[in-house]
């Protein structure tokens, strides 16, 4: 069997040295950032999530990166098969222009394995470009 481990990453994606000829876009385009949590869960057993957050004034992405799951928008789950993952709610910030989601409420992962141990993975893709961000919408609710 796996051991039960934990593990945090954070990083920043698209930080790279450009020309001056392309400096404008470099400073026009927002980098993609990312918050990852990853825990093995043993067969037959559930683990909590902890609330996620992207980086201060970064928001998830408005993109659907699990389709099929009922996760907020922006959040990516990623396992073999057989984990159940429910993150039932967004976690918002209002500013002047709107509500964006700024990372998730805690959830859980259930693995209905009950021989094998499987590892389950929950990355935020955030953004710091508002236009890009998940908004709540009043028709949508909290889920965004």
């Amino acid at each position: 069997m796996c051991a039960l481990h934990r593990k945090w990453l954070w990083c920043a994606l698209g930080c790279s040295a450009v020309s001056p000829l392309f400096a404008v876009a470099a400073v026009s385009a927002a980098p993609t950032q990312q918050s990852t949590f990853s825990e093995v869960v043993k067969p037959s057993d559930s683990i909590t999530i902890p609330a996620l957050t992207c980086p201060q004034g970064a928001y998830l992405e408005s993109g659907d990166h699990s389709p099929g799951r009922l996760v907020p928008r922006g959040v990516q789950v990623s396992e073999p098969g057989g984990v159940g993952v429910t993150i039932g709610e967004a976690d918002w910030e209002r500013l002047p222009t709107g509500s964006y989601a700024k990372g998730t409420r805690p959830g859980s992962a259930t693995n209905w394995d009950p021989t094998a141990a499987h590892e389950v993975t929950v990355t935020l893709h955030c953004t710091t470009d508002l236009a890009k961000a998940a908004r709540q919408s009043e028709r949508l609710g909290p889920r965004g």
